[in-house]
């Protein structure tokens, strides 16, 4: 399947059944405050469901997607909303419909432009985060286990939960230990040329 549809499918999940969850952890009496909170616990719930695979395909972890996730869940909801009425009114205003469709075209530019920021902050990326399919499903099983136990507060799932992390992190560190010792050579199939790439140690000689 599509790794967007994927991302979407399990962001959704996540929000559905994590939203509340999180946002049930501080109570902020400020309306303001609690306004940003409960942005901010979208985000969470988002991250925490899509994490893993986020993890599987692009190898890297977002320190600042709580800032992100406020602006992209704010913005959504505008564009979804512009988007819609510039359909309407192209069938019936069509002037009306080009200062709409030129709004959504600068709303869609901000906050592009506040996510590429972002992502320019320093230390806003951890790169480098190698797991395999099956390390993805222990994270996931993971996240599973430990969900049950606090919702019927049972010992024995939260026993389960603490097993499957262990079980990853002797995965991840073999994993780890066997990229330390690698040596291999591989042959690219190149038009009119030959690539031939080495590795030894982690490290392209």
């Amino acid at each position: 399947a599509d790794i967007g549809f994927q991302l979407s499918y399990l962001a959704v999940i996540g929000i559905v059944y994590f939203h509340n969850k999180v946002y049930s952890l501080w109570y902020i009496e400020n309306k303001i405050g609690d306004q940003i909170w409960k942005l901010t616990a979208v985000g969470i719930a988002a991250q925490m469901a899509t994490l893993p695979i986020t993890l599987f395909y692009f190898h890297q972890f977002p320190i600042y997607f709580f800032l992100t996730g406020c602006v992209v869940v704010v913005g959504a909801g505008f564009i979804l909303f512009f988007g819609i009425s510039l359909l309407i009114f192209e069938l019936i205003l069509p002037f009306v419909a080009t200062a709409i469709g030129t709004i959504l075209y600068w709303m869609i530019w901000a906050m592009n432009a506040f996510i590429f920021t972002v992502d320019q902050l320093p230390f806003s990326l951890i790169t480098g985060i190698w797991i395999s399919s099956f390390m993805m499903f222990l994270l996931y099983a993971w996240i599973a286990s430990l969900s049950i136990s606090l919702a019927f507060k049972k010992s024995k799932w939260f026993m389960a939960s603490l097993g499957i992390l262990l079980l990853f992190f002797l995965n991840l560190s073999w994993v780890q230990f066997d990229n330390l010792n690698q040596r291999s050579i591989t042959i690219y199939d190149a038009p009119k040329m030959s690539v031939i790439d080495f590795i030894s140690h982690q490290k392209h000689p």
